[in-house]
């Protein structure tokens, strides 16, 4: 049994100053170019790059305006596993389209999928705020994909087939305001050792967030196995 990475990737340039903030305004609503030398992903390549010295396999999860450029698209692929993270989801055929541009930017090897966002806001244009795990699982299934990973908030609820999707209803937030205070790192080595437990990071928050850095830094220390979703 192990620790399953899930890292959602929403966040284009940032929030901490507020040139990030227009800029990733700008990215998710009008489709501004992806300029890497101003910090288009640059926490997800950092993030990467961390990963990789560690030798620890992760899922990395897109929206159709997070795509990474060719370079760090293979770069993931050597090692990792690629998701979607789906935004609109009120009708299929949004759904599909934004599917589409991501499967097709990482050679049709999408196996799954997470949701944006748990219902509390309006995160960009077009985003379907709702949290609707059963609609994506229904989308899922005629995609033939292989899972859904859900956004709940009690790392406790473990796994089920729902129409032949594996549907992970929760995971373990790194980020402590999403996760109850008993819910601690040593929960969740001990909780890896039985079963399968997904852990949740945002490559924003690893990044500004001191509390997030180091809850990360003491998951990948002290977890015995780290695997993707579909590859062991």
């Amino acid at each position: 049994m192990a620790i399953i990475l899930r890292i959602d990737v929403y966040n284009p340039y940032g929030y901490q100053t507020f040139l990030r903030k227009v800029l990733n305004y700008l990215a998710l609503n009008y489709d501004l170019p992806k300029i890497e030398r101003i910090g288009y992903l640059q926490y997800l390549k950092q993030l990467l790059e961390d990963l990789e010295e560690r030798d620890v396999p992760a899922t990395f999860f897109f929206k159709a305006t997070t795509i990474p450029k060719k370079e760090t698209r293979l770069r993931i692929l050597k090692m990792h596993e690629v998701g979607f993270h789906a935004v609109r989801t009120e009708s299929f055929q949004e759904f599909l389209k934004d599917f589409q541009k991501v499967n097709d930017a990482f050679k049709g090897l999408i196996y799954g999928l997470s949701k944006h966002g748990s219902g509390e806001w309006v995160g960009e244009k077009g985003h379907t705020s709702e949290y609707d795990p059963e609609r994506c699982i229904q989308y899922a299934k005629r995609l033939g994909l292989k899972y859904f990973s859900g956004n709940g908030e009690d790392p406790r609820v473990e796994a089920i087939v729902v129409d032949g999707i594996v549907y992970y209803p929760s995971a373990f937030w790194v980020n402590r305001r999403r996760r109850k205070a008993s819910f601690t790192v040593e929960w969740l080595v001990d909780e890896s050792e039985r079963r399968d437990v997904v852990v949740l990071l945002h490559p924003y928050e690893w990044a500004v967030f001191n509390s997030v850095k180091q809850d990360y830094e003491r998951i990948i220390s002290k977890g015995n196995k780290f695997r993707r979703f579909t590859k062991n």
